[in-house]
């Protein structure tokens, strides 16, 4: 179940970011549209999938609601047209990245705890590697080292 909850936060990623975008560009409407079409979404399929599939049906239920509503925030912002664009030169290593990420998943009997601190860090890694590391954490991290 938590598994499947963690795709939620890809979904959760992308509306919080493009949220910002629309609350920038003072589009509540298009604000107020999208989070209402994802609180009836996540509500109907969770009326619909737990009582069929329990916590699973829920957390399925979740995740789609999700990524409907990240489709449905970034519709708003193309349709504002402020030439604000994916990165989609990084997405495949972006998505390599996540998958050396995912990788101590496939150890069996490592405590949940290692598992998701392993991952993160072989995410960052790998996100490092491939030249995609965020230049916010970047600077974050320097600060601190430069302040301590």
């Amino acid at each position: 179940v938590l598994q499947i909850q963690a795709l939620t936060l890809i979904g959760s990623f992308v509306m919080t970011a493009a949220n910002y975008v629309l609350l920038s560009l003072h589009r509540h409407r298009d604000l107020l549209i999208a989070n209402i079409a994802t609180l009836v979404a996540s509500v109907t399929l969770v009326l619909v999938l737990a009582p069929l599939d329990g916590a699973r049906g829920g957390a399925i239920a979740t995740a789609g609601a999700d990524t409907l509503g990240a489709v449905v925030v970034l519709f708003f912002v193309a349709r504002a047209g402020v030439g604000v664009r994916p990165p989609w030169k990084a997405a495949p290593l972006i998505a390599l990245a996540g998958a050396v990420g995912a990788t101590p998943l496939l150890l069996d009997g490592l405590h949940p705890i290692l598992t998701t601190a392993a991952g993160c860090l072989l995410f960052l890694l790998a996100l490092l590697l491939c030249g995609r590391f965020p230049p916010e954490l970047r600077e974050l991290v320097s600060r601190r080292r430069d302040a301590g």
